[in-house]
């Protein structure tokens, strides 16, 4: 926070000096309505769908903020629901020469997602719910003498909870957590035309994702290594964009002095030019592994087309995807279709939609099919409608599945 407090007040400084701030962003406010199924009584004892029922509601507010001076940005993501704040992320982009700064600081509650009474999936908080420092991520960036340098350093607590699962211990206090350090440097350079060859180096970092409640970011620190402790260090070199006999190809190395694979090389290829048939395809070594072959290609301009083989060329799966224009003379729009078919199940899902638009009135509709019981049933019915009254927006929309209403959402965006 104190950091936070600096950046700001350097802010207001400049501004009290007669300068002129550039402000912009969103405030967004979403509804969310999920209803319970009525439970009956004597005769039947189970929950069932009814014309008449209760419902599980959510609400939540996020402000996304950007303050611009100069050629810097200070940047503010917030959220609040029912159950109190979520997350606060500040950032600023402050450009020191040929040099690019990206601080960020990371501030959340910790929330889990569970399964609650109604067997609906649902996310709480971990008591005593403070809001709690999370990470700061410092990142520089440099183009110097050809080569594209970028550093990422990371302070994280590795034991923060992650949203999208369940956690264990019934509480996570400050006492809890766990700070380490991490460090990832990507060096991308271009040695011939058409060329990449990009370097990342691993400190005690991965680049997985790394998330709190509704914000997420690539680049994360170990939870069992740290710069200020127990090391461990990676290397992955990828070269992009060769081009051998009209096959464009793709190599990557990746060095782990530390794991028993300590040598992971892997690769692809792509070619097209025949009937506009494209054909991917990947490899690994240390052991050898072909993961198959893609045969893609468009169709009338309209039709994506994409069929997967095994390594042997044995038919896996395929999908279309169709896309044309609409046009009614009042509104304009678009509909689409698309289809999947898995070798041994045949067509497999099935769905297909349209969007029309007539001034600040839009709305579309979908429907899904897929495979229930054995046989290709419809899942889902989904309908939107959107109203624009610059420099507002609302939008309402009913999704229903087999048992009937399965959502229904309602969202108003104010932009400045």
């Amino acid at each position: 926070m104190l950091i936070g407090a600096i950046v700001a007040v350097s802010f207001l400084g400049v501004g009290g000096l007669g300068e002129v701030f550039d402000i912009s962003g969103t405030h967004r406010l979403d509804v969310v309505f999920v209803p319970i199924p009525a439970t009956l009584v004597d005769e039947i004892q189970l929950e069932t769908p009814a014309e008449l029922t209760v419902f599980k509601a959510g609400i939540e507010s996020t402000l996304d903020l950007s303050v611009s001076y100069s050629e810097a940005v200070l940047h503010l993501n917030t959220a609040m629901n029912i159950a109190g704040m979520e997350r606060i992320i500040l950032d600023l982009t402050a450009p020191l020469g040929p040099l690019v700064f990206k601080p960020e600081l990371w501030f959340a509650v910790p929330f889990e997602t569970v399964t609650d009474i109604n067997h609906f999936t649902n996310w709480v908080v971990i008591p005593p719910g403070d809001l709690m420092f999370v990470k700061a991520r410092i990142a520089a960036e440099a183009d110097l003498l050809g080569l594209g340098i970028r550093n990422l350093l990371m302070i994280e607590d590795v034991t923060f909870p992650d949203p999208g699962t369940d956690f264990e211990p019934l509480e996570y206090h400050l006492y809890d957590q766990t700070f380490h350090v991490g460090d990832i440097l990507t060096v991308t350079t271009f040695p011939y035309s058409g060329l990449t060859l990009t370097s990342t180096t691993l400190f005690s970092a991965s680049l997985a994702t790394n998330a709190v409640k509704g914000w997420s970011a690539s680049g994360s620190v170990c939870p069992t290594s740290s710069l200020c402790g127990d090391f461990s260090v990676s290397e992955k070199l990828s070269l992009a964009g060769l081009e051998y006999c009209g096959v464009s190809l793709w190599f990557s190395l990746g060095v782990n002095p530390c794991e028993d694979s300590i040598l992971e090389l892997s690769g692809g290829g792509s070619a097209g030019g025949l009937w506009d048939l494209d054909l991917t395809s990947a490899f690994s070594l240390f052991p050898l592994d072909i993961t198959g072959f893609t045969l893609s290609t468009v169709l009338c301009d309209a039709i994506n087309a994409s069929i997967q083989f095994a390594e042997d060329f044995n038919f896996e799966s395929a999908s279309l995807r169709c896309q044309t224009d609409v046009d009614t003379g009042i509104m304009q729009g678009s509909a689409f279709s698309t289809c999947t078919l898995i070798n041994g199940e045949g067509l497999s899902g099935l769905s297909f939609g349209a969007t029309l638009t007539h001034g600040t009135i839009s709305g579309g509709a979908s429907w899904a099919f897929g495979q229930h019981e054995g046989s290709l049933r419809l899942l889902s019915v989904t309908s939107r409608l959107q109203l624009t009254f610059a420099p507002a927006s609302v939008v309402a929309s009913l999704t229903f599945g087999r048992s009937g209403l399965a959502r229904a959402s309602l969202s108003a965006v104010l932009s400045f």
